[in-house]
């Protein structure tokens, strides 16, 4: 890989990444990058990405320098996407620091193609809407008729549409739908007498394009929800793997057997709830200062009875908003 492809993969993925409903998208600077190519957001949460263009899997290194660059940046997640896989190395690492990977990510050139493509034809249908409007009104040409001045406004909204509400799915809907009536209008207006037959078939064309892709937005939504939903199962039990974790550490701490019941995102990071025999404040309190000391995150132990408790996990970048909070 040279440096003219690697810095040409980074703006694809900037560009993918907007497609796909991410904000503030930006490619950081060549020199100083700090490991960190790409920062974006996504419901309100700043993304620092690495992007990787490699014939082979992703190695520990990229890891290391997305989760560095993250921190640096103050992002609240850190993502190394490539147009390959990753090592079984770095899949371990990636999974001790939280860092994201998103493999098989080939954002290429023919998609911007084709959106500039259909962009140009429709501007040029948008351009044929208004000459038409314009020799009708001063020219008379073709006859000023209430089915040609409806002709003219079809394919002005039409073309408007496709090239304004690419993105969107009912927008590319509304303009495909407004093409395929103009189409049949053109077949009893006076263009039908203008143009030749073989024209005609060409505002068919429009229809056709903008359909397709309203389905290939509605397939990308359907996956997208799809992986939404993933996610979130897969942050479930991830949640939930770590309640289970900290059990035996609470069961030496407070020299009793702990029970882990359910966990649930909050605010400022995580709590999980657990069952004990009995439990005193004065037992918590010591070892949630113990927990404080020797690990690395801020910790809470909040007694709600004599047999349940939370602890609140809160991640150290957090912790100052969590304390002005109480």
């Amino acid at each position: 890989m040279n440096y003219q492809d690697g810095f040409e993969f980074e703006h694809r993925c900037a560009a993918f990444l907007k497609t796909k409903g991410y904000r503030k998208v930006t490619v950081t600077p060549p020199s100083g990058d700090q490991g960190i190519d790409v920062i974006a957001y996504k419901s309100g949460v700043k993304y620092g990405i690495q992007c990787k263009y490699y014939s082979a899997p992703v190695g520990n290194k990229a890891v290391q320098e997305a989760y560095s660059g993250a921190r640096f940046y103050d992002c609240d997640r850190a993502v190394v996407m490539t147009n390959h896989t990753f090592t079984k190395a770095a899949r371990e690492l990636a999974d001790k620091l939280e860092v994201e990977l998103w493999e098989h990510c080939s954002p290429g050139r023919e998609t911007g193609k084709f959106r500039k493509l259909i962009h140009a034809f429709l501007f040029l249908f948008l351009l044929a809407g208004i000459a038409a409007g314009v020799s009708m009104q001063i020219f008379q040409y073709p006859k000023p008729s209430l089915l040609n001045y409806l002709d003219v406004f079809l394919v002005i909204t039409a073309s408007l549409l496709g090239i304004f509400g690419w993105r969107f799915l009912s927008l590319s809907l509304l303009s495909g739908a407004l093409y395929l009536i103009l189409f049949f209008l053109l077949l009893f207006s006076g263009a039908a007498k203008i143009l030749p037959s073989e024209v005609l078939p060409v505002f068919l064309l429009p229809a056709v394009l903008l359909s397709g892709h309203a389905i290939f937005l509605q397939r990308q939504k359907s996956s997208d929800s799809d992986d939404q939903d993933s996610t979130d199962h897969q942050k479930i039990l991830s949640n939930q793997n770590t309640g289970k974790a900290y059990t035996r550490l609470l069961s030496q701490g407070l020299r009793s057997k702990v029970q882990f019941l359910s966990s649930e995102e909050a605010d400022y990071g995580e709590k999980f709830l657990y069952h004990i025999d009995e439990c005193s404040a004065k037992d918590l309190a010591l070892l949630e200062k113990e927990m404080n000391r020797s690990m690395k995150d801020h910790y809470r132990l909040q007694r709600i009875s004599n047999s349940q408790f939370y602890l609140h996990r809160i991640p150290k970048k957090n912790k100052k908003n969590q304390d002005s909070s109480d």
